[in-house]
């Protein structure tokens, strides 16, 4: 079974942000989540099937789980996609300036790194959420899906803090 260690489900907290999902030209809101009891996210970003147009993929921030009229956006600088070859693991570091469009490639990942530091700690924003635009087109199939890891208190997967609960 594995060396403990190894196992992701006993050292991340894997939450899908929302399911796979035909956006049918609607926006798509992530999950809130929050970070106070870990210390990177990767937000995982899927394509299936794409009909066309382009869907522009930024980060929030916001100082609970429960959106509040205080969101603002969270600043990222880099994300990283298989676009070039969609279904390899071989991903391209491109540079960004906190936003970045999803072509009309099917079948590709894109993956943002994330430190919980960068996130506005000292005004109470210790919660985000992926946000990805409408594509302005039907039959464009997309999921997304957060691994919170360096979590302050890993344990057994049962114990592992649930980061949409905005608990100390």
């Amino acid at each position: 079974m594995g060396d403990y260690a190894e196992q992701l489900v006993k050292n991340c907290a894997v939450v899908q942000a929302f399911p796979p999902i035909d956006t049918n030209g609607v926006p798509q809101s992530g999950t809130p989540i929050s970070l106070k009891k870990y210390d990177h996210v990767t937000v995982i970003i899927q394509t299936g099937a794409w009909a066309g147009g382009v869907a522009a993929v930024t980060l929030t921030q916001d100082t609970s789980v429960t959106p509040t009229g205080g969101v603002q956006a969270l600043a990222f600088t880099h994300y990283y996609t298989n676009q070039a070859a969609p279904g390899s693991n071989v991903f391209v570091d491109t540079a960004c300036a906190s936003t970045f469009n999803i072509a009309a490639i099917a079948n590709c990942t894109y993956a943002i790194e994330v430190d919980t530091d960068t996130l506005d700690i000292t005004n109470g924003f210790d919660c985000m959420r992926v946000e990805v635009a409408s594509p302005g087109a039907a039959a464009c199939l997309i999921s997304a899906t957060y691994i919170c890891s360096k979590g302050r208190y890993a344990g057994a997967s049962a114990s592992i803090p649930d980061v949409t609960i905005d608990a100390n």
